[in-house]
């Protein structure tokens, strides 16, 4: 009686088992399946402002409805349009539109698109472009200088037609206190090539002025090259401030070893020669400032500026360190400190 038992319930479980199949079988043949072309599109080179279009074809090869979930987009200016539901054996498309107009240089996108398919659930596609700007600044619309009073550097920016229209400078204007600027025609109509120089005996300071370029373009007929000049002391620091950032004072009694990470380094210079330092002292009290060489003369110096925990408290760090030399140019330098103690 057990051993009839006994079978009846291997029976049961073994048809249990064979009905599970059958319906996991089932379930697999009536799956949808996407299939689509590669994975990227290249437009190639196109006009910055464009609107690009493309149409991709999306099959469904399997016995179910394939159904278009959402898409997913990670650059600005694209939009897509799609019929969600793709029916077993049908063909759907979406399409991709790209306003270049915020593109330039080599640009790419990605469309994730995300299906009900349990093999390719989520699907990328790449759209890629060479954006070209109507008038490209090269390498870029902008000019860095970093001197001394009596150097005088000089810089180029290639500017490149890139429309069917001839360029034209007619004027330019710019700063004529700061810099000398001209202007080379590479090709006529299609490319150029401004100069700027930086004259000498321009005061000590850090400038951020435009250089402008006025065109017979019709739309947008002034152009806009900026020009940033840092003009050094004989004598400075580098780097000229010392932010500590946020530091928390339960971290650094967790981790004490933080103290000897967040040491700051100062490097000054004196380019006239050797220099020496007097004095240095701050009007922070947790600040303990250490130099390399520590007497003598130099032109070159090292500060190790390290914090003192038990001295340190809650609040802003607002304060400076006071360098004083024998130096009759510039007997005195001074390094803001800036940061919060939490």
């Amino acid at each position: 009686m057990v051993s009839v038992m006994l079978t009846i319930r291997v029976r049961s479980v073994l048809v249990l088992l064979l009905f599970g199949m059958q319906l996991s079988s089932l379930a697999l043949a009536q799956s949808p399946r996407a299939v689509l072309p590669s994975g990227n599109h290249d437009f190639g080179t196109v006009k910055q402002g464009q609107r690009l279009t493309h149409v991709l074809s999306i099959r469904n090869t399997g016995s179910a409805p394939l159904r278009i979930e959402r898409i997913e987009l990670d650059a600005p200016g694209i939009t897509t349009r799609f019929k969600p539901d793709v029916p077993p054996g049908g063909e759907g498309t979406i399409t991709l539109e790209w306003d270049t107009t915020q593109a330039n240089g080599e640009a790419q996108a990605i469309a994730e698109i995300h299906l009900n398919d349990p093999d390719r659930p989520e699907i990328p596609y790449q759209l890629r472009a060479v954006v070209k700007a109507p008038i490209e600044f090269l390498p870029y619309p902008a000019v860095f200088f970093a001197a001394y009073q009596d150097e005088t550097p000089e810089k180029r920016v290639k500017l490149v037609n890139n429309e069917e229209i001839p360029l034209h400078i007619e004027q330019i204007e710019f700063p004529q206190d700061h810099y000398e600027v001209g202007l080379d025609t590479i090709e006529p109509g299609k490319v150029y090539e401004l100069r700027v120089k930086v004259r000498a005996g321009v005061p000590l300071g850090r400038y951020s002025e435009p250089i402008y370029l006025l065109t017979n373009r019709s739309q947008k007929p002034r152009l806009q090259v900026l020009a940033n000049l840092f003009v050094k002391p004989d004598f400075y620091t580098f780097p000229e401030s010392v932010n500590f950032g946020s530091l928390s004072l339960e971290a650094l009694d967790r981790q004490p070893q933080l103290l000897e990470m967040l040491t700051q380094i100062v490097i000054v210079t004196n380019r006239s020669g050797p220099v020496e330092i007097q004095s240095v002292h701050s009007d922070l009290p947790f600040l303990q400032i250490s130099r390399t060489p520590a007497s003598g003369t130099s032109e070159r110096f090292r500060f190790d500026i390290a914090l003192i925990r038990n001295k340190m408290q809650r609040g802003k760090i607002a304060g400076t360190i006071r360098v004083t030399t024998n130096d009759p140019k510039l007997p005195e330098l001074s390094i803001p400190m800036s940061g919060e103690v939490r």
